[in-house]
């Protein structure tokens, strides 16, 4: 039986290109070297072709009897079997599956037990029969969570229906909501209508079992009532969906599935005439009160008032949800996290500042659908930058160099400062510049980020200016905030949770005096909203409020992987910003997050064994 470790290290392998060292792979499994190589034999002896230098190992082809699909499929099925049955037989589930009872019993079970725990729910096995034990409530948030985290679609989430459930045919019956929900297509975006479809759909498949809702809110009827009053059009679809409901059914539902197909349709609509008649001033005026201390904090402009008053409906809804205990996932969110790191970042103080004013949790998916609504808002708006100071080396020929400078001062004239325009006889001369810009080969010039291009500027030529300026901003930036005493290398001791990673690194800083106590405590605030783990191998734990005594970075670099989250961690980065620093550290926090997004970085950093080594690696990804 392949380990969860074996499982992760032919993870690394298969997602990086090339060679990676044994070191590497020992740091990032927490085991010796020598136990590498026996990972890598058992492997191999499993039909993996894993190949081995003094390069380190590299992956050829992972076609195995029994690869990770076939190991997911054999747990969707016992999954489809415990949400449709009430009990099931382990030696019924082992001629079906081809696998031996002790398999299910020891690897199967256990994951999936694992899996229902978070959704309050509990697998229990009685003389080996096993049944799924929990709130019909939860089943339901199971299976939507199955399907949320499974799809980037309606399409497929589907097909993944279909899977759970075979015994059921949803063509017919999400054809029905399907026609039903179009008829009111004005009042619902496309995203908010499959979701919607693929609740009442969950809904549909548990009824048809005969498993109703036992409670509901007590206040949600009076709630229902008033949102109802002001809009017909929800009236209207909860009534249709209901009849066909228990038409097809052939049967009449419970009072509280009713109500909940209402609430899934209030909760989905953006019914902007019916929200202006139930948001109060005094909402309006807490929101924008938040954004106006987001905007501050992140030194950029203000929001303008389009945004504001769209952003609000959508606050408010976020709020009915919340208060509904209404799980509402993003699909995307994870992409979200990545790839949109600081925007995120400025999420999560959103939501922080929401729960301080309405005393409400607002979950990672809806912080995620607020993250989008921001960087929507940044893609049409420009963030504040500081100007990179930037010298063009051309050959000028009939007026080049000033087509070449006017080109590129269009596209990024609010982040460059072109301050010099030099022949490359010139070019050994330049002094105080940040980025060259040449349309000619260069000798490196004390480490200066230099870019070449063509002197008729191309789509990929811009492209990459715009790369080389995010590299200059951060560079210098995170080279200031670096220093050998923040950099420690643990080699032996293993951390028991993010919560004593921090406790351990904030201790250390707090001796150097660049914190006090409190600092802590606002950076183990900021991680109970949402994980600071942006990567599989990267945390950056940080404070939303309050401000560091001098600006850090101090880096801890673990060879024993670190469980944050759902997630194994090597390299720990806390953040501290001093007040006056919070501008400039955009770019940057951006760049090490997009840097720790390629496993052959992870594997570079992983690799050093002292503060320069990691350091210049770092700033030269």
């Amino acid at each position: 039986m392949t380990s969860s470790r074996e499982k992760n290290l032919l993870n690394i392998l298969t997602e990086t290109e090339g060679w990676v060292p044994g070191i590497v792979l020992s740091r990032r499994l927490g085991v010796t070297t020598r136990t590498v190589r026996n990972y890598v034999n058992n492997l191999i002896k499993s039909g993996n072709n894993i190949l081995s230098s003094k390069n380190g190992y590299l992956l050829q082809n992972t076609l195995t009897e029994r690869s990770p699909k076939s190991i997911k499929a054999r747990e969707t099925i016992v999954l489809s079997q415990l949400l449709t049955q009430n009990e099931i037989n382990v030696f019924d589930l082992s001629v079906r599956l081809l696998v031996s009872d002790s398999l299910i019993l020891n690897e199967i079970i256990p994951k999936l037990k694992s899996y229902v725990k978070r959704f309050n729910l509990k697998i229990i096995n009685q003389n080996y029969n096993l049944q799924l034990i929990g709130d019909e409530k939860d089943k339901r948030k199971l299976i939507g969570y199955i399907v949320q985290r499974s799809t980037y679609g309606y399409s497929s989430a589907i097909d993944v229906l279909n899977d759970l459930f075979p015994q059921i045919n949803l063509k017919i019956i999400s054809k029905k909501i399907y026609r039903i929900c179009q008829q009111e297509v004005y009042y619902i975006n496309d995203y908010s209508n499959n979701n919607l479809m693929i609740h009442l759909l969950i809904m549909y498949i548990r009824l048809s079992m005969g498993c109703s809702l036992k409670s509901l809110n007590g206040s949600i009827d009076d709630h229902l009532k008033k949102v109802i009053k002001v809009n017909k059009h929800i009236e209207n679809v909860s009534e249709n969906i209901i009849k066909m409901f228990e038409d097809t059914l052939h049967r009449t539902i419970s009072i509280q599935d009713k109500n909940q197909i209402t609430l899934l349709i209030i909760l989905s609509f953006n019914h902007a005439k019916t929200l202006k008649i139930l948001i109060n001033k005094d909402f309006v005026i807490k929101i924008k009160t938040i954004l106006d201390k987001l905007a501050n904090k992140y030194f950029i402009n203000k929001f303008n008032s389009d945004f504001i008053d769209d952003f609000i409906f959508h606050i408010f809804m976020a709020k009915e949800r919340a208060e509904n205990n209404y799980s509402y996932p993003d699909p995307i969110g994870n992409q979200v996290k990545q790839n949109f790191s600081l925007i995120y970042d400025m999420a999560v103080f959103f939501a922080q500042e929401f729960r301080n004013v309405f005393y409400l949790n607002l979950n990672e998916d809806e912080i995620s659908f607020i993250a989008i609504h921001f960087a929507t808002y940044f893609s049409k708006n420009t963030i504040i930058h500081n100007k990179v100071k930037c010298a063009l080396v051309n050959e000028n020929y009939h007026d080049s160099s000033a087509n070449l400078k006017n080109q590129i001062l269009n596209k990024f004239g609010q982040k460059i400062e072109i301050t010099n325009c030099v022949s490359i006889n010139q070019f050994s001369e330049l002094k105080n510049i940040e980025l060259i810009i040449s349309t000619e080969s260069l000798p490196k010039k004390n480490n200066i980020f230099s870019v070449k291009v063509n002197q008729i500027l191309t789509n990929y030529d811009l492209e990459k200016i715009g790369k080389a300026l995010e590299k200059v901003n951060s560079k210098e930036i995170i080279e200031s905030f670096l220093s050998p005493k923040l950099y420690f290398h643990v080699k032996k001791k293993s951390f028991k949770s993010p919560k004593s990673c921090i406790e351990f690194i904030g201790d250390k800083c707090f001796k150097l005096g660049y914190i006090d106590k409190s600092y802590i405590n606002n950076v183990l605030l900021r991680e109970k909203m949402s994980s600071t783990a942006f990567t599989d191998s990267l945390a950056i734990p940080h404070a939303i409020e309050g401000f560091a005594k001098k600006s850090f970075i101090a880096i801890l670099q673990s060879d024993i992987p670190i469980v944050w989250a759902n997630k194994k961690i090597n390299i720990v980065m806390l953040i501290g910003l001093a007040e006056s620093d919070m501008g400039n550290f955009n770019d940057a926090f951006s760049l090490i997050v997009k840097a720790f997004q390629s496993e052959a970085n992870v594997n570079k950093l992983l690799n050093a064994n002292t503060f320069n080594e990691f350091k210049n690696r770092l700033l030269n990804l």
